[in-house]
Protein backbone atom coordinates (compact mmCIF):
# COMPACT_ATOMS: atom_id res chain seq x y z
CA UNK A 1 0.00 0.00 0.00
CA UNK A 2 1.27 3.34 -1.17
CA UNK A 3 1.29 6.21 1.65
CA UNK A 4 1.21 9.85 0.83
CA UNK A 5 1.86 12.81 2.50
CA UNK A 6 -1.34 14.88 3.02
CA UNK A 7 0.90 17.74 2.36
CA UNK A 8 3.52 17.76 -0.26
CA UNK A 9 5.82 20.05 -0.83
CA UNK A 10 5.34 22.95 -2.96
CA UNK A 11 6.28 23.34 -6.14
CA UNK A 12 6.45 26.76 -6.69
CA UNK A 13 6.72 27.34 -10.09
CA UNK A 14 9.97 29.60 -10.97
CA UNK A 15 10.25 32.91 -12.33
CA UNK A 16 10.96 33.46 -16.06
CA UNK A 17 14.05 35.70 -16.22
CA UNK A 18 13.60 39.04 -17.17
CA UNK A 19 14.23 39.57 -20.70
CA UNK A 20 17.49 41.04 -21.31
CA UNK A 21 18.81 43.77 -24.38
CA UNK A 22 20.28 40.64 -25.88
CA UNK A 23 17.57 39.04 -26.05
CA UNK A 24 15.35 41.12 -26.86
CA UNK A 25 17.06 42.37 -29.79
CA UNK A 26 17.60 38.55 -31.25
CA UNK A 27 14.01 38.29 -30.88
CA UNK A 28 13.72 41.32 -33.18
CA UNK A 29 16.43 40.04 -35.11
CA UNK A 30 14.73 36.50 -35.76
CA UNK A 31 11.07 37.94 -36.29
CA UNK A 32 13.13 40.12 -39.36
CA UNK A 33 14.86 36.89 -41.14
CA UNK A 34 11.41 35.03 -40.91
CA UNK A 35 9.42 37.99 -41.99
CA UNK A 36 11.92 38.99 -45.11
CA UNK A 37 13.10 35.27 -45.63
CA UNK A 38 16.82 36.08 -45.55
CA UNK A 39 19.12 33.47 -44.02
CA UNK A 40 20.90 34.50 -40.86
CA UNK A 41 24.43 34.27 -42.71
CA UNK A 42 23.43 36.60 -45.11
CA UNK A 43 21.75 39.17 -42.79
CA UNK A 44 25.58 39.37 -40.81
CA UNK A 45 27.31 39.88 -43.94
CA UNK A 46 25.38 42.50 -45.23
CA UNK A 47 25.98 44.00 -41.76
CA UNK A 48 28.53 43.82 -40.38
CA UNK A 49 30.75 41.99 -42.82
CA UNK A 50 30.28 38.50 -40.84
CA UNK A 51 28.35 35.32 -41.49
CA UNK A 52 28.85 35.00 -37.48
CA UNK A 53 26.54 37.86 -36.36
CA UNK A 54 23.29 35.59 -35.63
CA UNK A 55 24.88 32.64 -34.54
CA UNK A 56 26.59 35.00 -31.78
CA UNK A 57 23.24 36.26 -30.81
CA UNK A 58 21.73 33.45 -30.34
CA UNK A 59 24.77 31.97 -28.17
CA UNK A 60 24.14 35.01 -25.93
CA UNK A 61 26.63 37.18 -26.93
CA UNK A 62 25.74 40.92 -26.79
CA UNK A 63 27.64 43.16 -30.23
CA UNK A 64 29.41 46.41 -29.69
CA UNK A 65 26.59 49.60 -29.51
CA UNK A 66 27.81 50.38 -33.16
CA UNK A 67 26.80 46.97 -34.27
CA UNK A 68 23.61 47.37 -32.53
CA UNK A 69 22.82 50.86 -34.21
CA UNK A 70 23.63 49.14 -37.89
CA UNK A 71 21.11 45.85 -36.59
CA UNK A 72 18.92 48.16 -35.72
CA UNK A 73 19.33 50.20 -38.89
CA UNK A 74 18.56 47.23 -40.59
CA UNK A 75 15.72 46.32 -38.97
CA UNK A 76 13.98 49.49 -39.97
CA UNK A 77 15.36 49.46 -43.31
CA UNK A 78 17.63 52.34 -43.24
CA UNK A 79 20.78 50.18 -43.35
CA UNK A 80 24.08 51.01 -45.42
CA UNK A 81 25.94 47.77 -45.86
CA UNK A 82 28.74 46.88 -44.67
Amino acid sequence: MHHFRSNPPSRAIKPRPAMTPAMRLLREVEAHLEETGTSPSTFGRQIIGSSRLVPSLREGGMPTPATIERIRAALTGEANHA
